[in-house]
């Protein structure tokens, strides 16, 4: 995939306009959505540590760990994605082989 698709794929989880990922919080700043979800991911994470979500660590379990996590965040939580998926240095997953 080259750079020029990369985008367009990316254009689907992002604010027109912006680098910001959609939200279901309509925030449209970049700090304040990186504030919101510490706030929220935290919160989850606690509550997972307290009552783990059952399962086998594949890959429907792991989707489901993230839905769970990010769903009250992004419209994709849980979902996979056709992009190549970074927050600061790190890279999630990428489609390259």
């Amino acid at each position: 995939m080259d750079k020029i698709e990369e985008e367009i794929r990316w254009n689907e989880y992002l604010i027109p306009g912006t680098d910001i990922l959609k939200n279901k919080l309509g925030i449209t700043n970049m700090d304040e959505l990186k504030e919101a979800e510490k706030t929220i991911v935290r919160k989850k994470l606690a509550y997972l540590y307290l009552k783990p979500i059952e399962g086998n660590f594949d890959v429907k379990h792991l989707l489901d760990v993230h839905r769970f996590i990010f769903e009250d965040i992004y419209p994709f939580a849980g979902e996979f994605r056709n992009c190549t998926l970074q927050k600061d240095i790190h890279v999630f997953c990428s489609l390259k082989k």
